[in-house]
């Protein structure tokens, strides 16, 4: 019986080191799990979890590296949003405040998002989405950016430049943010916000 057992372990052995299929006979095999719907009217519901802040370990004990949750409440540094785990900290996944580039004017595409930017390579004209529309702003073939880690509670940063609202742009883990200048080479970001430790804030300024 023993013996039995032994040869039906390792014959089905492949078994549980191939793919796994929900709905689905022939997973793909670049995916270690691979669901199809029955409907085209379902989709994949992530575990929602109420996470305090960028760092907490407490709601989700001992996070592994990669893993995905949905954020259900509004706390200070994070909002509600899809999140994965760095091995540090929770990073948010964003749509917003993308850069795009092109060799022709920019349309409105449903897509888009305030504060998003395009650039037309032939022209250097940058434009700017506020909502509803592609706003030019300038004409340029510059970008000058500086990316900076920040320390916990840090909320004031330097420039390397002399800087002003109308062509700077700030982003904090990739979400665009308001920010204050507090002088030529200085600013500080929105009311209400500070840095957890190893936050990137990226600076850039439109020539």
């Amino acid at each position: 019986m023993r013996l039995i057992f032994i040869v039906c372990a390792i014959l089905s052995s492949p078994l549980f080191l191939s793919q796994v299929g929900i709905n689905t006979p022939s997973p793909d095999p670049s995916a270690a799990l691979d669901i199809v719907a029955k409907a085209s009217d379902k989709g994949l519901l992530i575990p929602r979890v109420p996470l305090q802040n960028i760092t907490d370990t407490s709601t989700v004990p001992n996070p592994a590296v990669s893993l995905l949750v949905y954020n259900t409440t509004t706390n200070t540094g994070i909002t509600k949003g899809y999140y994965y785990w760095d091995g540090s900290k929770w990073l948010r996944f964003n749509d917003s405040s993308k850069i795009f580039y092109g060799n022709s004017d920019p349309t409105i595409p449903t897509t888009n998002s305030t504060g998003d930017i395009f650039i037309n390579n032939s022209t250097g004209t940058l434009f700017v989405y506020n909502g509803s529309n592609w706003i030019s702003q300038m004409s340029g073939t510059e970008i000058l950016s500086v990316k900076i880690i920040a320390a916990d509670g840090q909320t004031e940063f330097p420039t390397p430049w002399s800087i002003s609202t109308s062509n700077t742009k700030v982003y904090r883990n990739g979400v665009n943010i308001d920010f204050q200048v507090l002088s030529s080479f200085n600013i500080k970001l929105e009311t209400g916000v500070s840095c957890y430790a190893n936050d990137e804030i990226k600076i850039y300024k439109f020539l």
